[in-house]
């Protein structure tokens, strides 16, 4: 999620991500300092988007991952079903 605020228009040049996500976990868990709280507002408002839309990008953004992940390792295990059995055809 601080990922998707730093990238926004041109914050990647202003903000360090660092900084975005440290701000960003005690915005969340509700622990935040009032610059922090001050900080996180301002990028949501530059950004046009609220915590909800935020959490829904970042939900987003890791199943298509994880989607990538899973399909990747699907393959690798057909790659080795079909490779095991052309071995196991193979040596009688």
């Amino acid at each position: 999620m601080a990922r998707i605020l730093s990238d926004t228009d041109s914050f990647i040049e202003i903000y360090d991500n660092h900084q975005v996500s440290s701000a960003l976990e005690s915005f969340l868990v509700g622990d935040a300092s009032k610059s922090d709280k001050r900080f996180i507002d301002d990028l949501l408002g530059k950004a046009k988007l609220t915590v909800s839309d935020l959490r829904s990008c970042g939900f987003k953004d890791t199943a298509k991952h994880l989607k990538m992940a899973d399909e990747l390792i699907h393959r690798q295990y057909l790659n080795n079903a079909t490779s095991s059995e052309e071995y196991r055809l193979c040596r009688f």
